[in-house]
């Protein structure tokens, strides 16, 4: 095909998304910096193309980068049936969603495995115990190559 009928590239868009912590700032702030725990900042430092999200038991999926004021709410199987519409309308338009699981947080796994099956985007988790694989966030985040690649389960 001659270079100029070779058609514009597509814009991958990929959600990066982690559980919030109990372990929060005092003022209100950006998200990442509200929740204390290392991974917060390293997530948004390395989130290259992706655009990072906290799953937050009181404000469901938000953006890193949306001011928040400090909160004391804990994720129960009640409130995660009441997230999952906020979610899915939140992640509606992304090509894929990788969530880092750091410790804890099945629940808001489980949330997001339902959420991206019922609305077909693929969904990739990797990190466990604490913090453990978290280097692997710039190429979780990468762009896949080819038509036929798949994300991983780590």
């Amino acid at each position: 095909m001659p270079e100029s009928q070779t058609p514009p590239p597509t814009r991958h868009r990929v959600a990066l998304v982690t559980a919030c912590s109990k372990s929060k700032g005092k003022e209100p702030t950006k998200a990442y910096l509200l929740y204390r725990l290392p991974k917060f900042r390293y997530l948004y430092k390395h989130r290259g193309p992706a655009v990072f999200y906290i799953l937050s038991a009181k404000h469901g999926l938000i953006d890193a980068e949306q001011v928040i004021e400090p909160y004391d709410q804990k994720i129960t199987e009640s409130r995660l049936s009441e997230l999952g519409p906020q979610v899915a309308k939140a992640l509606r338009g992304y090509d894929r969603v990788v969530y880092f699981r750091g410790s804890g947080g099945q629940l808001y796994e489980r949330l997001l495995k339902e959420v991206c099956s019922i609305s077909h985007i693929p969904l990739t988790c990797y990190g466990h115990g604490f913090n453990a694989d978290i280097g692997l966030t710039e190429q979780m985040v990468a762009p896949l190559r080819g038509i036929g690649d798949r994300p991983q389960f780590v």
